[in-house]
């Protein structure tokens, strides 16, 4: 009886995955089911990030924390692509009331973020634009501008690294 549950579990799981691999998603699958640290150069504080496949694979959930000085902050974004247009959307919201929303782009080996709204708890609004670079398997850049005064500024430029701590989540699920 149990052969028969697996192998019937296994037909299903191959039916699913190669609907998984045809997803825009699948660009991002170096980042699933791992943890990625880096370090802001300007403060010492860290950055850690968790990647992992949520709900069949339909969606990647990003939950991060930043250490150093002062309090803890944490953030947590899903990707998802969008059913009419088949472009990756997010959202973005964290533990001081914001939320954001924006797309990414494919470009050269770039992941970007061109245009993202971000909304404070206050109300205000400000617009950002992110890139990222997988340098190797276990390495990636982002680099992080904000729209000030009419212009791009305060890169904001970090390296991070794959940490091998799998991501709690994936571990859970075993997923």
């Amino acid at each position: 009886m149990r052969f028969t549950i697996a192998v019937a579990l296994c037909l299903v799981l191959a039916e699913v995955s190669p609907a998984a691999q045809d997803s825009p998603l699948q660009q991002l699958e170096f980042l699933a089911g791992h943890c990625w640290r880096g370090e802001f150069e300007h403060n010492g504080a860290t950055d850690v990030h968790c990647y992992t496949w949520v709900f069949g694979r339909k969606h990647l959930r990003d939950v991060h924390v930043v250490t150093g000085e002062g309090s803890v902050y944490r953030g947590e974004t899903i990707y998802s692509v969008e059913g009419s247009s088949g472009e990756i959307i997010f959202r973005y919201w964290n533990s001081l009331g914001g939320v954001s929303d924006g797309q990414l782009l494919f470009e050269d080996g770039v992941i970007r973020s061109p245009a993202e709204k971000y909304t404070g708890d206050d109300g205000k609004t400000r617009e950002f634009r992110s890139s990222l670079r997988q340098l190797d398997e276990f390495r990636y850049e982002a680099v992080t501008e904000e729209f000030v005064e009419g212009r791009w500024s305060n890169p904001a430029r970090i390296t991070f690294t794959r940490t091998d701590k799998r991501a709690a989540a994936d571990e859970n699920r075993g997923a």
